[in-house]
């Protein structure tokens, strides 16, 4: 669901505009039943942007194969260019509605709608508009999102199916679907049958339908290494136990109870990830960060308390300096200060990442902790460019071995190098470093830390345009205890890799495909 539903809308219809009337001409095909035991159902998909409705069938067959029920399915299709817009889906599923029951489907049967990606976006205001009419929608790749974004308050029962790889929609957006979830079954247990986040393993956005693949699914899917018909054979299996489990399938329910819980399982190295970046208004990578700088003696470990607090606003993050002091107990406390900053999303593209651009982070170095600490055997102080390392490298003992496996065959490998050596810096100066990261045309992204300029600038993921991605990393700032600047004395500023960012690029992004030129 990477198409954005404001941005796509216009331009949906004003392609619509241009095309002669008699190009679309709306019309279902019907599936019966392979079976007449079990209860009568209805499916009725919405096809993603692009796709035609007829690609659906395989999968629909794969799911009428799968299932206990007496299983109707109609695909709706006749979309101009197969870009089915909000006016012409609802027509096209009510449509459906009305073919299945001419072909001998009962009236009182009930009925779900699966969207698939953009198809997904637009079904779901479709299904929650008239909630009588429908016993559920499938958002198959695909979330809820605008008007219909409050999970808790859909009035149907809505499940989230996708797949572990998917280049459009990421799986960590699928997450932020899954949090919502874990907040509702707190108060509703019933929330994990009614309102199901379901990951299938090692399956990709343009799995879900077959044939042909529009431009922009071929531009940034996942290559899978499932055949088409296991794909569809795993998304067959999540969709029908969640229909099972809502027609009150016991065996179903406890089916679903499992793939629920499996998608914990997956989500749960991002989940700590995510927290590391920001809980609440504090980072806990900061503060290990910090830890790290400091280096400080096994014997004084105890001795030093480090906070972090996490600024929203640029201006009162900008005024905002770290320190470092001896409270009434005696203790040295360290106050570390960070942004967190996320890339621009207004209208939650899930081409963006989840994860921050950056964690901007002011931190004392060792020489000014040393100095109200105590002396003792200090560590080596580690820099900005081995921090980054220590956050990849925790990023790859947090992966799966399924991911980590995938990683290493398949995705961009990050390799950090230092070009410049960190040099001992005297009173009164300061000494700035900046690191570029860039995809090289053999495929790995290098990271290199060189002395530069005069700003703190900063980490960007940019997409130049060849297709070829570019990291530019900011610079820090660190400067002597003695700096004639009293509260910019003894720091050390990064501009660092957030552990979110470096387990979606493990998880997701090393994996897309890139043009390089």
């Amino acid at each position: 669901m990477a198409f954005n539903l404001p941005i796509l809308l216009v331009c949906t219809l004003a392609i619509l505009h241009f095309l002669p009337v008699d190009a679309q001409r709306l019309y279902t095909k019907v599936l019966p039943p392979i079976t007449d035991v079990g209860s009568e159902v209805a499916l009725i998909t919405a096809p993603g942007a692009y796709i035609a409705g007829e690609a659906y069938e395989s999968l629909c067959l794969a799911i009428q194969k799968a299932s206990s029920l007496k299983l109707w399915v109609g695909l709706t299709a006749g979309y101009r260019g197969d870009l089915a817009d909000p006016v012409s889906l609802e027509e096209a599923i009510y449509l459906a509605i009305s073919d299945l029951q001419a072909a001998g489907m009962s009236k009182t049967a009930p009925i779900f709608v699966a969207g698939h990606s953009l198809g997904g976006t637009f079904s779901q205001t479709i299904v929650a508009a008239d909630p009588q009419m429908f016993a559920g929608v499938l958002l198959w790749a695909s979330y809820l999102a605008g008007q219909t974004s409050d999970m808790g308050a859909f009035p149907t029962p809505v499940m989230h199916v996708s797949g572990d790889i998917d280049g459009l929609t990421r799986m960590t957006r699928i997450g932020r679907a899954y949090r919502e979830l874990l907040n509702l079954m707190t108060t509703d247990p019933e929330a994990e049958f009614t309102k199901s986040v379901v990951l299938v393993s090692g399956v990709n956005h343009g799995q879900f339908a077959s044939g042909e693949m529009p431009p922009e699914v071929v531009e940034n899917d996942i290559l899978s290494d499932l055949t088409q018909a296991d794909a569809q054979g795993a998304i067959a299996d999540a969709s029908v136990m969640w229909m099972e489990a809502n027609m009150g399938d016991t065996a179903a329910r406890d089916r679903l109870q499992k793939a629920v819980s499996k998608t914990n399982d997956t989500f749960y190295p991002l989940f700590v990830a995510e927290d590391y970046e920001q809980n609440g208004m504090a980072s806990e990578w900061a503060i290990i960060s910090q830890e790290l700088v400091a280096s400080v003696p096994p014997e004084l470990t105890n001795e030093l308390h480090i906070t972090n607090q996490i600024y929203d606003d640029q201006g009162d993050f900008e005024s905002s300096k770290p320190s470092v002091f001896k409270n009434l107990k005696g203790k040295t406390v360290v106050t570390t200060t960070s942004k967190v900053n996320k890339p621009s999303n207004p209208l939650d593209n899930s081409l963006t990442e989840e994860s921050a651009d950056e964690i901007a982070t002011k931190m004392k170095n060792q020489l000014a902790i040393k100095e109200v600490l105590g002396n003792g055997q200090y560590g080596v102080m580690l820099n900005c460019k081995e921090l980054n390392q220590e956050v990849f490298d925790w990023a790859l003992t947090m992966a799966s071995p399924e991911v980590l496996d995938r990683y290493n065959r398949n995705g961009r490998q990050m390799i950090l190098e230092m070009t410049s050596s960190q040099k001992q810096v005297p009173s009164g100066s300061t000494i700035l470093l900046r690191i570029h990261t860039r995809l090289a045309p053999h495929g790995t992204v290098k990271i290199l830390h060189f002395l530069q300029g005069t700003e703190w600038n900063n980490i960007s993921f940019k997409k130049n345009g060849s297709g070829q991605w570019e990291i530019l990393t900011s610079a820090s700032l660190y400067t002597s205890p003695k700096f004639p600047v009293p509260n910019i004395a003894g720091v050390y500023y990064c501009k660092q890799l957030s552990p979110y960012r470096a387990m979606e690029w493990v998880y997701v992004d090393s994996l897309r495909p890139y043009i390089v030129a």
